[in-house]
This record gives C-alpha cells, sequence and structure tokens, in this order.
C-alpha cells in the first residue's frame, strides 16, 4: 500500500512538472512576441505581428478542444495588462476580429468607449466582426452613451454592418427618433438588411418625409429590389433630382409594370431631356418602340442618334423609314448615322437619296454614303449603276463609273476597260481613276497591254501616267522595270 502511495505521487507529480513546462514555454513564446512589439526597429516589428498571427491560428486550429476560447482569454489577460506595449494590444483587438468569442464582448466594449482612440477604433472594428447576439446587445446599450455625434454615428454603422435580422426593429424604431443622425443611420441600415419588413418600413417614412430625408430614403429605396411599384411611381412623380427619376422608370418598365406605358410616354413628353433619352431607351428594349415612333416630330439630334443605334428594335421596313426620316429632320451627325443605318436595312427606296449624298458636296455625308452603297443588301443599287452607265446622258455615266469604286457590280471592270479604249476621253479618264483604286497586278498588265497598242497618244499618256503611278505600289519589280520603259 506505501509503495502504491509513492508511486501515484511521483506520477501526479510528474505531470504537474510537465504542464508548469509546457505552460512556461508557451508562456516565454508570447512573452517573446511582446518583447517584439516593444522594439523600435520597424522590422522586429514586423516580425513579431507575424509571430502572433501565427501563434494565434496555432492555438485556433481545429483539431484543439476549445481553441477560440482559450485563447480569447489569453489575448483579453495580455490586452488589459498595462504592462504590455500599445501596438501589441492593437494587433491582439485586431485578431479577436478574427478568432474572438462572445467572452470578448464586455471587456472590447469598454476599450470601445475609453480614452484611447486607436484602441477604441480596433475594438469597434472587433465587435462588427464577432458573432452573437451579445454584441449587437452591446452595442446598443453603447450608442447610447456615445460622446459625440460622429462617435454615435460609427457605432451605429457598426451595428448596421453586422447585418442581423434582429436589429431592424432597433433601426424601424430609430426611423421615428428625435436623434437627427439615429434616423439617418437607420435609413442606411434599413437599406442594407433589405428585408421586407426594412423595405415596408422605408416605404411608409418616405411617404411621411421631406426635404434631405426623404431624398436619403429615397435612394435606398431605389437599391431594393423589393421596392413595390406604388412606391417607385411615387419616387418618379415626387423626386426632385432626374437621375432618380430615371432609376425608378427603370425599376418599373423592366419588371414589367401595367403603369409602365403611359410613364414612358409622359417621360418622352418630359422637358428633361435626360428622362426622355432613358424613356426612349427603355421603350426601344421592352418592345413599346410604337411609343418612340409617335414621338418622331419632338425628337432632338440626341435622341434621333439613340433611335438610329437601336433601330434592331423595329421591323426593317420601320427600320428603313426611320432612317429615311432622320436624314430629314437630323443634323450633319445624325444624317452620318442614318446613312449607316442603310447600310443595313435600305431597299430600293433609299436609293435616290445615297446617290444625293454621294453626289453633294458634304464630305462626311459623301463618306457615310460611300459605306452605304458599298453595303446595302439586294440588288436596287446595282441595278440603278447598270442603268446609270447605260444612259445616253454623260453625266449619267460618269457618275455611275464613280460608283464602281464603291460597288462590286457584275463584270463592272470590263464596263471600265470599254470606256478607257473608248472614243469618249472624259470617260475614259474617269475609268482609269476608278481602276487606280481598284486594281491589282493583272489589272495593270492588262493596261500596259493597252497603252502599247493604243496610235492616241493623249490616252497613252493618260494610261501611262496612272500605271506610273500605282505601279510602284503594288507591282511587280518586273512590272515597276517595265512601266518604267514606258
Amino acid at each position: 500500500m506505501k509503495r502504491f502511495k509513492t508511486h501515484f505521487l511521483t506520477t501526479v507529480f510528474l505531470l504537474s512538472a510537465g504542464l508548469m513546462a509546457s505552460a512556461m514555454s508557451h508562456a516565454g513564446k508570447m512573452a517573446g512576441i511582446i518583447e517584439g512589439f516593444s522594439q523600435k526597429d520597424p522590422a522586429v516589428q514586423y516580425d513579431a505581428r507575424r509571430a502572433l498571427a501565427s501563434y494565434v491560428a496555432d492555438a485556433t486550429d481545429p483539431g484543439k478542444n476549445n481553441g477560440a476560447e482559450k485563447i480569447t482569454r489569453e489575448l483579453l489577460s495580455y490586452i488589459t495588462d498595462s504592462k504590455t506595449p500599445h501596438e501589441a494590444k492593437k494587433y491582439m483587438i485586431r485578431d479577436l476580429a478574427r478568432v474572438g468569442t462572445a467572452t470578448a464582448v464586455e471587456p472590447l466594449s469598454k476599450i470601445l468607449t475609453g480614452k484611447d482612440s486607436m484602441l477604441a477604433e480596433s475594438a469597434r472594428e472587433a465587435l462588427e466582426e464577432i458573432e452573437g447576439p451579445e454584441v449587437s446587445a452591446i452595442l446598443k446599450q453603447t450608442i447610447s452613451k456615445a460622446r459625440d455625434d460622429d462617435s454615435r454615428r460609427d457605432l451605429i454603422r457598426t451595428l448596421a454592418n453586422r447585418a442581423e435580422p434582429g436589429n431592424a426593429d432597433y433601426f424601424i424604431k430609430g426611423l421615428t427618433s428625435r436623434d437627427a443622425v439615429l434616423v439617418h443611420e437607420s435609413v442606411l441600415a434599413l437599406g442594407l438588411l433589405g428585408s421586407k419588413a426594412a423595405v415596408d418600413a422605408l416605404a411608409e417614412a418616405y411617404s411621411s418625409s421631406a426635404g434631405d430625408r426623404k431624398l436619403t430614403i429615397e435612394n435606398e429605396l431605389l437599391r431594393q429590389e423589393g421596392a413595390s411599384d406604388a412606391v417607385l411611381k411615387k419616387i418618379y412623380e415626387q423626386s426632385p433630382l432626374s437621375s432618380n427619376k430615371q432609376a425608378a422608370l427603370v425599376h418599373l418598365v423592366s419588371s414589367g409594370s401595367r403603369d409602365s406605358g403611359q410613364l414612358l410616354s409622359a417621360a418622352m413628353r418630359s422637358g428633361d431631356t435626360r428622362l426622355r433619352a432613358t424613356a426612349i431607351h427603355l421603350a426601344l428594349a421592352h418592345g413599346q418602340s410604337s411609343l418612340v415612333q409617335g414621338n418622331l416630330n419632338s425628337l432632338s439630334n440626341n435622341e434621333w442618334l439613340i433611335v438610329l443605334n437601336e433601330l434592331e428594335a423595329f421591323d426593317g421596313r420601320e427600320a428603313e423609314d426611320l432612317a429615311l426620316t432622320a436624314l430629314k429632320k437630323g443634323d450633319t451627325a445624325v444624317q452620318e448615322q442614318a446613312l449607316h443605318a442603310l447600310a443595313t436595312y435600305g431597299t430600293g427606296r433609299s436609293v435616290d437619296v445615297l446617290l444625293e449624298k454621294f453626289g453633294g458636296k458634304e464630305k462626311t455625308l459623301q463618306q457615310a454614303a460611300n459605306y452605304a452603297i458599298e453595303r446595302m443588301p439586294g440588288n436596287a443599287i446595282t441595278s440603278r449603276i447598270n442603268k446609270m452607265l447605260n444612259s445616253e446622258d454623260e453625266a449619267e455615266v460618269l457618275s455611275g463609273i464613280a460608283l464602281l469604286a464603291y460597288r462590286d457590280v457584275p463584270n463592272g471592270k470590263n464596263r471600265l476597260y470599254r470606256y478607257v479604249n473608248g472614243e469618249n476621253p472624259k470617260l475614259a479618264r474617269e475609268a482609269l481613276r476608278i481602276l487606280s483604286t481598284t486594281a491589282d497586278e493583272e489589272d495593270l498588265y492588262r493596261l500596259l497591254f493597252l497603252v502599247r497598242r493604243t496610235d492616241d497618244e493623249k490616252k497613252a499618256s493618260l494610261i501611262s501616267g496612272m500605271l506610273k503611278k500605282v505601279a510602284p505600289e503594288i507591282g511587280s519589280r518586273e512590272l515597276q522595270v517595265k512601266v518604267a520603259a514606258l
């Protein structure tokens, strides 16, 4: 019996000694970290911060029993110790934001209301992150004791940023408070929560508010997907801000509100140019293009550009009609865009206006007409060019030749060679001008053959001049030598 008792006491002693050694090792490691924070050398302080983070991470390893609670208590013991360096306390509090348990809430709340502003801010950030209802309860108590408006505002925002549904009632009551700071922050907090109860409370407050408060509520409601059509319509009708009217209109039309057609029509007649533009975009994007067609006579140049950029909202004939109307009503920028549109939607009805702009003096519109003539679908423009080339009127033929630079007409190049070979020097000169912009090396060899066999010195000089201009740009070395010998 005596031997057993002696053995038992020896075992207990050894276990106790082991635990004490472990604790001393543990404490020694933290002491070393804290000592690093005491140094002025930035590199040493940096190492201390990394060591602290590693220490906390190791303490909260998932395999360790109750690790978060243990490290929370340990960190708090150092944070409340006056001997711990200020910088170390700051980073320990920040670590509590990541791993702290409910045990940290009350000590942090005392730091929050203390005189050390840096630690108070770190404590506030930690309380924003630590989970549990205890935090919200402490924050609500602390809000009423805040030293000034700025401190109270920060605390309210901390509570709001926790985004706990259980705090909705607190902020709903805050909407009717005499405390202007609490009212304003409650609006923002309810917008952040975004629950049905929060949105309903904001909608009710909107109806009874005025001035800046009403505008703040308005902004939050416009951010909510759950805002009702009724309150959005109120915002559209009552807001002093064009941007908010536009946002409300977008919500209403996008959600398929039954009043969307009426609202769009009214917006298009508004004196607010930005609202009108938004209404046009929405009408075209949501299958209500007829509303735009009903307001064509009142469209500004900028609004015409919107319509022309979204012609896919109309069928082909309507799109062509709009482009032709824009050519009559718009400024140069509008007409240019309309001509580009005819490259896609143009038919035989557009040929005359394209030829008019092609032969006009406005260079920008000439270039836009060239673009459309080259790309317009169908045979209408090709048929017109052939008709012009077969005309008895020299001016018509000259215009037809000029159009061959932009439209790929069947047998077009052979026609150009016939004009070059013909008796009319004006037609020959124009045909050579077009060939100079469209020729390849094969064409140049063909012209070289023509210049060698013609007896007309003027024509030979004309062709030779064109070859000497173009051959150095696109001809082979062999061709260039032959042209140079002319």
